[in-house]
């Protein structure tokens, strides 16, 4: 009686050659899948028995390497060693990094990566100053003095030939002032005449700022247009007030911000982050709506 010898390729586990031999054959070759390394069956087959697969030790190409539990547990215990001081590592850097942030003055570097800074000398036709949300008592924040003290500058400076337009609504809850109203006050008490500002008390949002300052460009017929805002604010509203003059019918307008890197000194370093992570949401949520393509 027979039984059939099939001998495996190590690595794919498919035959290599099937032989019908009775136990008389016992000490038949086969080969590998590289016809090199002899398999010699290394028992006698029995008649009836189940079906042998002759293997050779795990060496030479297409063998598979046996590994240890003993190797499995070092490799285990490597792996979660160089993850703990990967984490160690991370952790102390992003300390070191936020202790930097809410310490210094570095975010206020952060912001120039927005700033769009492309002010050249001569007058304006129209300068744009816009609002940001008033503290407690309807207090000028630092970002809000920042922008009134560089309108102020450009004003002593001779370089407004037409008017201020300050933009900024009511707050959330509707009530009080309007940021351009605080901003008019401002500007008031540092000498600039009422004739020189018209004021948008609609707008609440950058959005809203655009559409609105744009309409009084518009209506005044402005040409050469300077907008006024904290650096980290510039790209955003640059690119929406090119946005909002394209489309509205009549707008002729060029546009160009004015640094007011000089005047943000005073503002806390934890209070830069904050902005700075606000705006990159705004620009993400307004990128996704659609508002910063043309």
């Amino acid at each position: 009686m027979s039984t059939l010898i099939q001998y495996f390729d190590e690595e794919c586990e498919a035959p290599l050659m099937t032989v019908a031999a009775s136990s008389a054959t016992y000490g038949l070759y086969g080969y590998d899948g590289e016809a090199s390394t002899p398999l010699l069956a290394s028992q006698p087959p029995q008649a009836g028995g189940p079906v042998h697969t002759p293997r050779t030790a795990p060496t030479g190409k297409g063998k598979k390497h046996l590994i240890g539990l003993s190797q499995v547990r070092r490799v285990s215990c490597c792996c979660c060693a160089f993850c703990a001081v990967l984490m160690i590592v991370s952790a102390v850097f992003m300390t070191c990094y936020i202790a930097l942030l809410l310490t210094t003055q570095l975010g206020q570097y952060e912001w120039r990566l927005l700033a769009v800074g492309n002010d050249t000398p001569g007058p304006y036709d129209a300068i744009i100053v816009l609002g940001y949300a008033l503290g407690d008592g309807f207090k000028i924040q630092p970002e809000l003095q920042a922008r009134l003290d560089t309108a102020v500058d450009v004003y002593r400076a001779g370089r407004v030939a037409g008017r201020f337009i300050l933009s900024g609504g009511t707050p959330e809850d509707g009530q009080g002032e309007t940021e351009a109203q605080v901003m008019e006050q401002y500007l008031l008490a540092a000498g600039v005449p009422a004739a020189a500002i018209l004021r948008d008390d609609d707008s609440r949002t950058t959005v809203e700022n655009a559409e609105y300052s744009i309409a009084a460009v518009v209506e005044h017929s402005f040409k050469r247009v300077g907008l006024i805002t904290n650096s980290f604010h510039q790209f955003r509203s640059f690119w929406l007030l090119h946005r909002e003059c394209h489309i509205q019918r009549g707008c002729e307008a060029t546009f160009q911000t004015l640094d007011t890197a000089a005047h943000e000194t005073d503002i806390a370093p934890y209070q830069t982050q904050a902005d700075l992570v606000a705006e990159v949401k705004a620009l993400a949520v307004m990128y996704h709506q659609g508002y910063l393509r043309l």
